[in-house]
């Protein structure tokens, strides 16, 4: 196990200095196996990891450092439309880019954390370039990607173990100290359950805030019924022990949706091949354009009802 990562002293979410490794910057690290139309992180990129991506954001705020973060520089709530699409891009050039492509777009990453990303909020240390926290951050991806076959699609322990090693070699290239990050599926595992068990989340009112605005994530700008959706299906997700520290529980109406969902998802899955089921996140980032613009018209739509129904109130 990485003594860094497990360290409470290091872990403590009120101290102004953290004495732990930072991402000094991109590495030239990451093989080609990883472009490989094959490799599992690539295979993995789906309709139902998209499903997750809710859940593995609000898991990375429960902890503490990450959570002041999000909350002193984050406006996912009043920007959500464009927080997914800059998140869906750079998540789609660090999976199915070429490697300059990927070099890029990581480099661009590190350069407006290390500018503008560091700081204290409420007494919780954060730094976006920060070992650990990216450390977790990777981690919670991992668990949100396999939730999501685990419960939709297919997956088993091989494929767990090389999905992390596809991961584990990005988060290298990307500038991630190897000695926070976990070096195989085992050790990975173990340092989940540590973490949780462990003093390392929901330790202080801020992640525990950041924690319920995640998992019961609303905007203005949503339709209710995606929102109510996104809801379901990540504190559905989450580990109980986390959902009961973060007071969270799932509602009547959380159980019909994740019912619903659940029966949708399966019934698509059991009629699709794997080879057109990995087809469908390519073919959508090869019009991302166009859906962008549609995107823009629906948020305008729906801006208008709202206005119309504010106008009809009074």
């Amino acid at each position: 196990m990485t003594v860094a990562l497990l360290n409470p002293e290091a872990f403590n979410p009120y101290i102004h200095v953290l004495d732990e490794p930072r991402n000094t910057g991109p590495t030239d690290h990451i093989p080609d196996s990883v472009f490989d139309p094959h490799s599992p992180v690539r295979r993995y990129a789906e309709i139902a990891t998209g499903l997750m991506v809710p859940y593995i954001a609000g898991l990375a705020v429960c902890r503490d450092s990450i959570a002041a973060g999000v909350a002193e520089h984050s406006h996912y709530t009043e920007h959500p439309y464009s927080r997914v699409y800059g998140t869906g891009q750079a998540a789609a050039d660090l999976t199915f880019a070429d490697k300059p492509t990927f070099h890029a777009q990581s480099s661009r990453l590190f350069g407006f954390h290390e500018r503008k990303i560091q700081g204290v909020y409420q007494g919780v240390y954060y730094d976006a370039n920060n070992g650990p926290d990216q450390a977790w951050v990777w981690v919670s991806t991992h668990q949100g990607i396999i939730a999501a076959n685990q419960r939709w699609g297919k997956a088993d322990s091989e494929d767990n173990a090389a999905l992390w090693e596809d991961i584990y070699n990005i988060a290298v290239s990307f500038g991630t100290p190897t000695e926070v990050l976990p070096k195989d599926l085992a050790e990975r595992n173990e340092y989940y359950e540590a973490m949780i068990e462990g003093p390392f989340l929901l330790q202080t009112p801020v992640s525990i805030a950041q924690a319920q605005r995640a998992f019961r994530f609303e905007s203005p700008k949503v339709p209710s019924l995606v929102a109510h959706v996104s809801q379901a299906i990540s504190i559905a997700s989450l580990d109980p022990r986390l959902r009961e520290r973060a007071g969270l529980r799932l509602e009547p109406r959380d159980e019909r949706i994740n019912h619903a969902v659940d029966v949708i998802m399966r019934q698509t899955y059991s009629r699709l091949s794997d080879q057109r089921r990995e087809a469908i996140i390519p073919a959508i980032m090869r019009i991302r354009p166009g859906l962008m613009a549609g995107v823009k018209v629906v948020r305008k739509i729906h801006d208008n009802l709202e206005k119309s129904k504010t106008v009809a109130r009074t």
